[in-house]
């Protein structure tokens, strides 16, 4: 026959353990209660300039740049093209055509 050596009492650490939880429950059902009386303040904006548009304008830069970049190469490829065109037809419209490929080329 075993002996029980708790058999009506709770065993040690249990009753600690169910302290321990339910100060944390009453914590975390406080911490709402306490913070409705919470004034949020404002943060300063360095700059009168909103950060979102900053960085909005910085892309569409960045974006504008790039397409200039890829756009006058084909640009002075499509008048190049134009004016291979023009050579058995019109030499002369095939000169200028090809000057304004070298002018676009040279930005």
């Amino acid at each position: 026959m075993k002996v029980m050596r708790y058999r009506n009492q709770t065993a040690p650490g249990r009753a600690q353990a169910v302290a321990l939880i339910a100060v944390g429950v009453l914590i975390f059902a406080a911490d709402p209660v306490l913070a409705q009386n919470l004034v949020i303040t404002e943060y300063a904006q360095p700059t009168p300039v909103d950060s979102r548009l900053a960085v909005w304008v910085a892309a569409q830069l960045h974006l504008d740049f790039a397409a200039f970049v890829l756009a006058v190469p084909m640009f002075a490829l499509a008048i190049e093209a134009f004016g291979w065109r023009q050579v058995r037809r019109d030499p002369e419209a095939a000169a200028r055509y090809d000057w304004l490929a070298h002018e676009m080329a040279r930005l």
